[in-house]
């Protein structure tokens, strides 16, 4: 279990992400007094391990920012000069340096040279000075050198969006997953040379290590996001108890889903209110509302569709694995919240459609996938909570595999967001298509990840399917 120092500075920090300044600071001082000797440990090994971390090492002569006057006397529109504007600008505030985190000598190294060259990498990846930014760089450090601090922020806002503040769900996980993104598709920054760089033009940098622009933003979802990310919130009454109980113990993974499920009778109307309205935000969510509710699944009536159809591959996914067509009884599925009920009863009875026709498996790792696509997709609550509670889980307990699970949200969150909405599709009118041909027509490209689906087919710290087959119906939103 996590230490009670530990755990009530994590929840404070949720509850207020400006706690102790903008930066992870109290958190990580109280990791590095309270956490476990093994996980310290553990996350030393992950980023000396990381790819840049040797390179980084033997240029540790090297000065990874020089001073004032050297950057003084680079040419204009050089990256030295860039640095010393950015750096000026920030009126010479300093990132938060969590060497102390960890016992082992080159570890606290690499961790003070990620402090050092922070605004450095703000440069050179275009990132601003928003809490946005700042995130999306905590994520991209956290790719590409398994950082604990990113880690960190990764975590806390997962569950403040959540627990505490839905209708920024869609901001946070575009900010989180773009950054980790860009940290895994760009050259490792903590390997470069820099020494060599300051007196070139900061184009010619971008360049050379062929570094992608930062995506568009839409920045009003931005502003209405950070103004009830910034305003101070609380965790459900009853909530905390039930959540730090699975953080950092050992979970079965056969019981992860109705444990996660049942927060939800911890929600308050607000929050529930809340909940409907991060929806209502996502593209054609309010067509949805409009629509009746599909019908019941006649599983039995699918079974004369021939091989290479809908009907077919659906059919027998349910039938040769026993599982429900419908996950619960229908009727049932209602009274938690009218802007909540549909939305539950057509996710419950679409779920396997969608791990066909969008290329989930059924193994753990694509079930952690799918909840971030469907997350993308609607806003579905259940699964923002689950994602949160796992990826916490997996900082305090077996944090190796805090970065493929990572890996493969973003990469499902991602896919979710390019992908037209699922539940404006009559997928009833659809049992005898074939799936390629239902994919050609809807525009829906399989999902493809570069973490290998196998990883987690022989591992029980991933946590189980996220179709709440054992929950309480009234519990899933």
């Amino acid at each position: 279990m996590l230490h009670t120092e530990l755990r009530a500075a994590l929840q404070r920090k949720i509850e207020d992400l400006l706690w102790g300044g903008p930066t992870m600071a109290p958190v990580l001082e109280c990791l590095a007094g309270h956490g476990d000797a093994l996980l310290l440990e553990t996350y030393d090994r992950l980023l000396l391990q990381s790819p840049g971390a040797p390179a980084a090492l033997a240029l540790r002569t090297r000065g990874a920012s020089p001073d004032p006057e050297r950057l003084a006397r680079c040419a204009p529109r050089s990256l030295g000069q860039v640095l010393l504007l950015v750096r000026h600008a920030r009126n010479g505030v300093a990132a938060h340096d969590s060497g102390a985190c960890g016992h082992d000598a080159d570890a606290a190294w690499l961790r003070h040279q990620l402090a050092a060259q922070r605004d450095l990498w703000r440069v050179v990846l275009g990132y601003g000075d928003t809490p946005f930014d700042n995130w999306a760089l905590h994520a991209f450090t956290a790719a590409q050198t398994a950082n604990v601090e990113g880690y960190l922020w990764i975590a806390v806002l997962f569950a403040r969006v959540g627990f505490i503040s839905p209708e920024a769900t869609l901001a946070v996980h575009d900010c989180l997953a773009d950054g980790w993104l860009r940290g895994k598709s760009t050259c490792n920054l903590l390997a470069v040379d820099w020494d060599a760089r300051w007196d070139q033009p900061l184009e010619q940098v971008r360049a050379d290590l062929q570094v992608e622009s930062p995506p568009s933003t839409d920045a009003a979802r931005r502003d209405a996001a950070l103004m009830v990310l910034q305003t101070p919130g609380r965790l459900p009454m009853q909530l905390p108890e039930m959540f730090w109980d699975m953080v950092g113990s050992v979970v079965d993974p056969a019981t992860i889903t109705p444990r996660i499920a049942a927060f939800g009778i911890t929600y308050d109307e607000a929050l529930k209110d809340a909940c409907a309205r991060a929806i209502l935000l996502h593209d054609g969510q309010v067509e949805v509302a409009a629509q009746p509710w599909p019908p019941r699944v006649d599983i039995n009536s699918l079974s004369v569709h021939p091989p290479d159809t809908l009907g077919y591959e659906y059919y027998h996914l349910i039938v040769d694995n026993g599982f429900d067509p419908e996950v619960l009884n229908p009727d049932h599925v209602t009274g938690y919240h009218p802007g909540l009920d549909g939305t539950n009863r057509r996710i419950l009875q679409t779920h396997e459609v969608w791990h066909l026709v969008a290329g989930y498996s059924t193994s753990p790792l694509h079930e952690t996938a799918i909840s971030s696509f469907q997350l993308a997709q609607f806003g579905h609550n259940y699964s923002a909570i689950f994602l949160a509670t796992t990826f916490m889980l997996l900082l305090f307990s077996v944090p190796i595999f805090a970065d493929p699970i990572m890996q493969v949200m973003a990469e499902g969150w991602r896919h979710g967001r390019r992908t037209r909405p699922l539940m404006l599709i009559d997928w009833w009118s659809l049992w005898s298509r074939s799936i390629g041909d239902i994919r050609v027509e809807y525009g829906i490209t399989p999902f493809e990840s570069v973490i290998p689906d196998a990883l987690a087919s022989s591992s029980g710290a991933f946590a189980g399917r996220s179709n709440p087959r054992d929950a309480n119906p009234h519990q899933l939103e």
